[in-house]
């Protein structure tokens, strides 16, 4: 006998349920809840996709454990999710962060792979993966990563940071100005950024500006032992520059 789709949604509640009062893992409780999204979704005649798209969505248990460090129940929800539908390709994504938080890269880098495989022009997922082989060294991959990212969204932020990160560890500093510059101009407000800048300008002998960037940097977030570090070489570097020019000044004209 075939069973109607609200229906295999409600049993799919009573199942979680019934599992999460033996186990008392609070994931089940918020598949549960996505679940039942997704039954409601039934009745009111939406498709497949859309039924598991609301389930997830309402659910969203992997990304309330993330936020909980609770790592193995988040990549258990993901897993689920994965299980109940192996094209959702943000539950691939979710993966992947959690697992990149966990520092398993490895396998990090497959679920962001295999994420965008599903949804190639996923800005977000970009940006990610570039963050990802950063972190791995892989600095030309990672920086072909971040242009994807600004490629699907001109305006993404992380996208951008991570190419201005990208391009210090590769000495194209002017390049990382330019990008900071952007990513500064999408969210002024970003103390990372500024301090990014701050670098770039630092690398690039600009010490008064670079000065002003990572001030304002800290002004926003005062708990970067980066931004104060580089505001102490870069303030030295800027007196002994200014140092030199007074000795040159006191010497005596060439006749």
């Amino acid at each position: 006998m075939d069973i109607d789709p609200p229906s295999l949604w409600w049993l799919t509640v009573g199942a979680l349920v019934a599992a999460e009062l033996a186990t008392g893992t609070f994931y089940l409780l918020l598949l549960a809840l996505g679940a039942t999204a997704g039954a409601i979704a039934a009745s009111a005649g939406l498709d497949t996709q859309s039924q598991i798209t609301t389930a997830a969505a309402v659910g969203g248990g992997a990304v309330v454990l993330w936020y909980l460090k609770q790592y193995d129940e988040a990549i258990a929800a993901t897993q689920e999710a994965i299980r109940l539908d192996p094209n959702y390709a943000k539950a691939w994504l979710n993966q992947g962060g959690i697992l990149r938080t966990q520092k398993k890269y490895a396998a990090a880098l497959t679920a962001y792979d295999t994420a965008l495989k599903l949804d190639p022009t996923n800005s977000d997922g970009w940006a990610n993966r570039s963050a990802l082989l950063w972190r791995l060294k892989r600095y030309p991959e990672a920086l072909a990563a971040a242009d994807k990212a600004i490629q699907f969204n001109p305006k993404s932020f992380q996208g951008w940071h991570n190419r201005g990160v990208v391009l210090i560890e590769l000495g194209r500093y002017g390049e990382a100005l330019i990008a900071y510059d952007r990513a500064v101009e999408i969210n002024p407000k970003s103390a990372e950024a500024l301090t990014g800048r701050g670098i770039a300008l630092a690398r690039l002998k600009k010490y008064t500006d670079a000065i002003a960037a990572l001030q304002a940097s800290l002004a926003l977030n005062p708990n970067q032992p980066l931004a104060q570090e580089t505001l102490k070489t870069t303030t030295q570097a800027q007196q002994k520059l200014l140092d030199a020019k007074k000795l040159d000044a006191k010497k005596p004209a060439k006749k």
